[in-house]
């Protein structure tokens, strides 16, 4: 063996093979497989199927690492849009980060399923996207809201869900945001669900948002 393959080896390995693990032309790194007997990979195929192993291998972690990226722009994305919608009201800054971050830690606490922790985290930071339709005049007004001014201040998760209607979500998203501020004896709002109509990862953001 040469020393480059004896330093990829395990001691004793008597035959190695080394391919490139590549994939759009990119070198992602190198795969080797040994064995302590010699001429151990000299059968007909044995070689051929090596190098299918590894181009396939190749194009697997460039598939993981791309969605991967992908991943994080979506996180990133959804961060920003939510710092934003804080940023209206110096009042509830990072009341977003803290709901997604109460949201999937009573997730886990119920032991649910990873899904449902992404969808609780991704609606806790959307959850009052619908107050960029809300008239600064209102949402930050230091008094006591009127009635109507109230009415519209209770829009917002219908508005929320309106903005984040075409969006298509990976996970269980928009009812979580429409319905975070329903209540179980149906005095909530937008729709007045009552009890089991209010989706489960609705009722957390519910509880979570109340920070």
């Amino acid at each position: 063996m040469t020393p480059a393959t004896s330093s990829i080896a395990p001691p004793g390995s008597q035959s190695v093979l080394v391919g490139r693990l590549s994939s759009r032309g990119k070198l992602l790194g190198l795969i080797a497989v040994s064995s302590t007997r010699r001429g151990a990979f000299s059968e007909p195929g044995q070689m051929e199927l090596f190098v299918d192993i590894s181009n396939q291998a190749g194009v697997a972690i460039d598939n993981a690492e791309m969605y991967k990226r992908l991943e994080e722009t979506f996180w990133s994305t959804i961060r920003s849009l939510a710092e934003a919608i804080d940023a209206k009201d110096s009042y509830t800054r990072g009341h977003s980060d803290r709901v997604a971050d109460y949201a999937e830690a009573l997730a886990r606490k119920l032991e649910l399923e990873d899904e449902m922790l992404s969808a609780v985290r991704c609606a806790g930071y959307l959850h009052d996207t619908g107050k960029i339709g809300i008239p600064d005049a209102i949402l930050l007004k230091p008094g006591k809201l009127t009635e109507e001014e109230y009415s519209e201040i209770m829009s917002h998760p219908v508005i929320s869900h309106k903005i984040i209607e075409p969006v298509d979500f990976p996970y269980e998203v928009k009812p979580l945001v429409r319905h975070h501020h329903e209540r179980i004896d149906g005095s909530g709002y937008p729709d007045g669900l009552v009890g089991d109509e209010i989706p489960l990862g609705a009722r957390i953001i519910g509880i979570a948002s109340n920070d």
